[in-house]
């Protein structure tokens, strides 16, 4: 099986990662402020950019059909009612590529996907929770991969903070610098204290020595802590 690699490339901005774009910014990623648009312009956005000139691609649209694109959420109660919610938003984003193509216009820039692709969910197909797919990876002989987020993902868990800065202190210093740009650069932060979903700063935690105690640390500084940020 063939991998293919592809990432943000801007064509003037002098930034190609997220972190970059925070810090010149002055800003945090969206996510901190309830939006999606990270994932967006560094996930999505890349991927559907190749797939437009990807020759299997293009030559399936020409006949007709349509890209599979498969979403790797499980079986779970969680997983479902993300791919409930997002099948909401696909099926009214799809009756507007219609609205349009009924009108004699192609879709916009940012409706390509929807017009081109059909998503496949194959681990809820399959009924299979993470428990079980942890334990098919094991089965394998291969080790437990850790949950796909950038390090400084403002739905980290309190405890996944501390754990970052005794495990990476360079990348939770990183980002607490990103937290402190945010705060005190030219936009500032009026309703948001730092990274942490919920009302606190990552920088907050820089001296609790235990990832059980994170929680239980910020309660003490007055932070509200969002519960069930992601699995």
């Amino acid at each position: 099986m063939d991998f293919t690699v592809v990432r943000y490339a801007p064509v003037r901005a002098p930034y190609a990662t997220l972190e970059g774009k925070c810090l010149a910014n002055e800003t945090l990623p969206s996510l901190a402020f309830g939006g999606h648009s990270c994932a967006l312009v560094f996930k999505r956005d890349v991927m559907v950019k190749y797939l437009k000139t990807w020759a299997p691609a293009v030559t399936a649209i020409a006949r007709g059909e349509k890209i599979i694109k498969a979403i790797g959420y499980d079986a779970s109660k969680a997983d479902l009612r993300r791919r409930a919610k997002a099948d909401r938003a696909t099926e009214r984003l799809r009756l507007r590529v219609v609205e349009r193509t009924d009108c004699g216009k192609d879709p916009l820039a940012d409706q390509w996907e929807i017009a081109h692709c059909t998503f496949a969910y194959c681990l809820q197909d399959w009924g299979l929770e993470r428990a079980a797919l942890a334990a098919i990876i094991l089965a394998a002989g291969l080790p437990l991969p850790c949950k796909s987020a950038c390090w400084f993902c403002p739905a980290s868990h309190p405890a996944e903070v501390v754990q970052l800065r005794l495990d990476h202190p360079e990348l939770y210093w990183r980002a607490v610098a990103m937290e402190r740009g945010a705060r005190d650069g030219r936009h500032g932060l009026t309703e948001k204290e730092g990274l942490g979903m919920g009302g606190w700063a990552w920088e907050w935690l820089a001296d609790c020595a235990h990832p059980e105690d994170a929680a239980e640390h910020l309660k003490r500084r007055g932070a509200k802590v969002a519960e069930g940020l992601r699995p």
